[in-house]
């Protein structure tokens, strides 16, 4: 049953209830609830198909491995390793990228086979290879 003030809950009176019964109002009507139906069941398939490559993901990774690796204990959840350690990583690869510019301001580069200046040709593709 609804309450008043209820605005995310179905309605029991149909719409056609509300709306004057000539032929031109209902036709309306009928587009206007065909093209919302249309776009609801859009959007629902759009979240099925996100779900389901969400649990896709999900199925194909080893969380037990990611959280080992990431220096989770024994018996310590392993969303929680991971959602307090990625974020570290991150940061940590910031500040990686942040000295490795401010490293390539001293690389001459005419000088292309100065061990140097190959390591930050490696740096800028290694930069390029974003997670």
């Amino acid at each position: 049953m609804n309450h008043p003030g209820d605005t995310n809950k179905m309605v029991d009176t149909p719409i056609s209830d509300s709306t004057p019964h000539n032929v031109a109002d209902l036709g309306m009507l009928c587009r206007r609830l065909e093209r919302e139906l249309n776009c609801t069941q859009k959007r629902t398939k759009r979240l099925e198909d996100w779900k389901e490559s969400a649990l896709e993901i999900e199925r194909e990774w080893n969380a037990n491995a990611i959280a080992t690796m990431l220096g989770g204990k024994p018996g310590e959840s392993q969303r929680k390793v991971i959602q307090r350690e990625v974020p570290k990583l991150l940061a940590r690869i910031k500040r990686l990228e942040e000295a490795g510019d401010g490293l390539s301001m001293w690389v001459c580069p005419e000088y292309k086979s100065d061990p140097a200046n190959i390591a930050l040709q490696n740096w800028r593709k290694a930069k390029e290879d974003k997670l």
